[in-house]
């Protein structure tokens, strides 16, 4: 049966009840954007749960609050990430894909993203007609068009 891509359960969970760290064995949090999500075990046939601030290793994380529920160790448990950084990522693609297809493109080349420093230094420039995706720390998504008379934009999403 296929797993809903909003839910993630991949190993156990050891949890102290009062304590906001929380520990993990086989698990895949740092690269699942799994922080900003919902933490739920079930435990003596009760389920509780917590906002996850932070993960700080991939088997290590820390909640928003002390855990209310019963201290575990090594169990099964599921997070949320509809509200996490997940949810985010998935926010952005669905933008891009909204640009790209708002404004006709059928690609974007695979050096066509960078800082604007980045597209101004390559050799030889980009030709007319290509796309160049601005992802630089600080700074909004997006998105330049080259023309002949230089580059076109930026379009924003």
């Amino acid at each position: 049966m296929p797993v809903s891509p909003s839910l993630y359960e991949e190993g156990t969970i050891t949890l102290v009840n009062g304590s906001v760290d929380f520990t993990g064995a086989s698990t895949g949090w740092l690269v699942n954007g799994v922080a900003g999500g919902t933490l739920w075990v079930v435990s003596g046939g009760v389920s509780y749960s917590a906002p996850i601030r932070e993960i700080t290793a991939d088997g290590a994380g820390k909640l928003a609050f002390g855990w209310r529920g019963p201290s575990v160790a090594g169990v099964a448990y599921v997070m949320t990430r509809e509200s996490a950084l997940a949810a985010d990522a998935l926010f952005a693609s669905n933008a891009l894909v909204k640009v790209i297809r708002d404004l006709s493109l059928c690609a974007i080349a695979p050096a066509g993203s960078g800082t604007l420093a980045e597209r101004d230094a390559l050799a030889p420039p980009p030709p007319t007609g290509s796309f160049w995706l601005r992802v630089e720390t600080g700074f909004a998504l997006t998105l330049y068009r080259k023309e002949a008379s230089g580059w076109s934009g930026p379009y924003s999403f």
